[in-house]
């Protein structure tokens, strides 16, 4: 099933609430689920053309969050986790209806923000990126927390389901010394919210 292909390609899936947290234990449909986005953020580093400036964006966003100088090789594995959540957004944008549904709160927040910034291109790119990594930092790890946020919040996936791939992405990476689990989870994130971020560009009244 290729769903970074032309639109009309996917089997599109009902919208998925967020339910209350269950950690990582995932019932067998929600581990289906997580396979099926697995493949298709696989699909989607092979074939997904992604801008050079959101390439950048994404490159940046591990020294950013964590404010400090990195190795090369944090970098790419910064650069690569990134990339992975950004891609896991747009499986998802993809694979559910519910995924196009605009969040009210977070395109307010992202309007405000834009009204106080510069009026070219690379300054709403700047106020996006900013914002995704906002929302990484604020965004618990744990999965039992309290005060979760938009990854739990953002129409689309479960949230449950969003930390089993982050964690599962994460994981896997090549992690250099100079870069903590945690650190790469958030970078993860930062690439999920950039992502979803750029979303709210298809609502007429951020067109500009």
């Amino acid at each position: 099933m290729r769903l970074f292909g032309q639109s009309g390609d996917a089997e599109r899936r009902p919208a998925a609430a967020a339910g209350p947290g269950a950690g990582h234990r995932l019932t067998p449909d929600q581990n289906e689920v997580v396979r099926e986005l697995n493949g298709l953020v696989m699909e989607g580093m092979r074939e997904l053309a992604i801008e050079e400036s959101t390439l950048g964006l994404l490159q940046v966003g591990l020294p950013y969050l964590t404010q400090r100088d990195c190795s090369d090789a944090a970098i790419v594995a910064g650069q690569t986790a990134a990339r992975l959540g950004y891609l896991a957004r747009a499986a998802e944008y993809a694979m559910f209806d519910a995924a196009h549904e605009l969040d009210d709160e977070l395109l307010d927040l992202l309007a405000g923000r834009l009204d106080d910034s510069g009026p070219t291109p690379r300054a709403t790119e700047d106020t996006v990126a900013e914002l995704a990594a906002e929302l990484a930092l604020a965004e618990p790890i744990e999965a039992a927390a309290a005060d979760r946020g938009p990854l739990w919040s953002l129409p689309g996936a479960e949230g449950e389901l969003r930390v089993a791939l982050r964690d599962r992405f994460s994981r896997a990476l090549s992690r250099p010394q100079d870069v903590s689990l945690d650190e790469l989870q958030q970078t993860w994130m930062y690439g999920f919210f950039l992502r979803g971020l750029q979303e709210c560009f298809e609502d007429e009244d951020m067109s500009g």
